[in-house]
């Protein structure tokens, strides 16, 4: 059965990552009210799948194989092709967070700066990519900090699961360095401040995840399972999806 699992594992690492993309993308053309960018949508997922793609590939040499690099780079391939039909300053946007990408390993040994820098990418890329913005407009402060606080605590709550992979490879993480109730008090603090501000940004979806995310932290042991944990956490921000569209129903 374990093993069973495992295969199962190994295949499905990808699926949290998109439902979190497609949810964000929601998110934000609701709270907005603009028109989604198709060009900006498709950029989004494309980078989305070559970045967990080559960062599976990279953590997992064991499971490569030719389908994840034929992915990654047919991935890098539409997301190229998406950006030629960006405004000027997504493109800017687009090539920093792809350099911030490039950083992300080296910065897996200073704790919660991988966190933070996955947070901020997430939050840059669900603001900037999925709809079109008035070139004078300046999005909502309750927003990205809703957002950005959810993503942090889901990273943490992720990290969760390579404790003894961290310890044993040196990688300096949260869970390492302050231990399991340190890190899981301060995903629930990030949790929580989510929930505060999506409240004030009147995203109840997005409180929604907050407050599971929150519940969450109680049961350390479901969220240290390799799939589970992350399957728990990575639902939580699908929540805001579900919200919108039955309210749409």
């Amino acid at each position: 059965m374990t093993t069973a699992i495992k295969q199962i594992g190994h295949h499905t690492w990808l699926l949290g990552p998109l439902a979190i993309c497609f949810s964000s993308i929601l998110v934000v053309a609701h709270a907005t009210m603009h028109p989604f960018a198709i060009a900006g949508v498709v950029l989004f997922f494309a980078g989305v799948i070559a970045a967990y793609t080559l960062d599976h590939w990279m953590d997992h040499p064991d499971q490569r194989s030719r389908f994840l690099g034929v992915t990654t780079g047919l991935a890098i391939f539409i997301g190229l092709g998406a950006a030629l039909w960006l405004p000027g300053w997504k493109i800017a946007v687009a090539l920093a967070l792809g350099v911030i990408s490039l950083a992300y390993r080296r910065c897996k040994q200073w704790p919660l700066v991988k966190t933070f820098l996955v947070a901020g990418a997430w939050t840059t890329a669900s603001m900037a990519f999925p709809v079109d913005w008035n070139t004078r407009e300046i999005a909502p402060a309750a927003l990205i900090i809703a957002l950005f606080a959810t993503f942090a605590a889901n990273a943490l709550l992720c990290d969760l699961k390579d404790g003894v992979a961290d310890t044993r490879t040196g990688v300096r993480s949260a869970m390492v360095l302050w231990g399991e109730p340190a890190a899981t008090a301060l995903a629930a603090a990030l949790a929580m401040t989510g929930v505060l501000a999506a409240l004030a940004a009147h995203r109840l979806g997005l409180a929604g995840a907050g407050l599971m995310l929150c519940a969450l932290t109680i049961f350390p042991r479901w969220i240290s399972r390799p799939i589970l944990g992350p399957a728990l956490a990575d639902s939580a921000l699908v929540l805001p999806a579900v919200f919108i569209l039955m309210s749409r129903a």
